[in-house]
């Protein structure tokens, strides 16, 4: 996981994408927007963002099962 980058910017750009407003972030990809771990954000979509969702709850559907849950 990260924060503020690439990942957590497209869950909430397909959660929620009126909280997610990438043109605050500086064009000029040779500066690296602040408090960001992780990829660029620049690179966000909400495409991504439900591809991450889809094989996270994969991943947590599998791990209950095995858990007998």
């Amino acid at each position: 996981m990260d924060h503020a980058a690439r990942n957590e910017s497209s869950l909430v750009m397909a959660l929620r994408a009126d909280l997610a407003d990438l043109s605050q972030l500086n064009g000029d990809l040779s500066v690296w927007p602040q408090g960001v771990g992780g990829q660029d954000p620049r690179d966000a979509t909400a495409v991504y963002g439900e591809e991450c969702m889809t094989k996270s709850i994969a991943v947590v559907g599998r791990l209950l099962e095995e858990v007998g849950v």
